[in-house]
């Protein structure tokens, strides 16, 4: 059984994904049948938020933080 918030990690540069429920897995799971998956769009000026699944769990998307190199890098 999953406790607490579900939370998903993307890229850094990733405005897209598809995910899998944790919570609609264990569900099915028990019936038998392969776990759920959702998408979403997360935009690149935006660092996390909460989508639905299509049964209504809440998953908590994070954008993956990376240094990103100074001009004295380059």
């Amino acid at each position: 059984m999953i406790v607490g918030e579900q939370v998903v990690t993307i890229s850094s540069r990733v405005t897209s994904f598809t995910a899998v429920c944790e919570l609609c897995t264990e569900l099915d799971s028990l019936d038998g049948y392969a776990g759920t998956t959702f998408g979403g769009r997360l935009d690149l000026d935006v660092d996390h938020a909460t989508f639905l699944c299509r049964r209504g769990h809440s998953v908590r998307v994070e954008r993956e933080h990376r240094a990103w190199p100074s001009a004295d890098d380059l």
